[in-house]
């Protein structure tokens, strides 16, 4: 599944080296995309995922495990690219939130997402923006147990 980056909405890919949105036409070629996706997969992957796991660990008064977790849905790296071009590259706060609401919108509406991926990221999204906008603005904010932890 593709992530246009300019209309945000959700598409299956051709064959071709370029991706073209189906909904706005915007071209965009495949290797520049996947180099896009890579920092808010591991975002996502380390500063949602592990990070909230071990967290819920510390809380609970230890914080032992070293646990494999399987990936999350691609549409919720596509909400932390979304994310992240505002926290990082300085997109307007509307623009980023009107980004969230259509991929949320488009996930909701295929079935190139299962419900079950949708209802955990409207679940989950309050948190997964805290925590991907810390985890890339300022880790030091991060329980220093739980960030060794995600980053071992």
């Amino acid at each position: 599944m593709i992530l246009c980056l300019a209309c945000a909405s959700l598409f299956e890919p051709g064959k071709d080296e370029k991706l073209r949105c189906p909904d706005c036409g915007t071209l965009v070629a495949r290797d520049r995309y996947e180099r896009l996706r890579r920092y808010p997969d591991r975002i996502t992957r380390f500063g949602f995922q592990y990070r909230a796991l071990y967290q819920e660990e510390l809380d609970a008064g230890v914080l032992e495990s070293r646990a494999f977790v399987l990936p999350l849905h691609e549409v919720f790296t596509f909400v932390a690219l979304a994310i992240l071009s505002g926290v990082v590259g300085n997109a307007a706060y509307a623009a980023v939130e009107a980004a969230i609401k259509r991929i949320r919108s488009h996930a909701g509406n295929t079935e190139l997402v299962p419900a079950a991926e949708v209802r955990l990221l409207n679940a989950e999204l309050d948190q997964l923006r805290n925590y991907v906008t810390e985890m890339a603005t300022n880790p030091g904010a991060i329980d220093r147990e739980v960030l060794a932890a995600v980053l071992d």
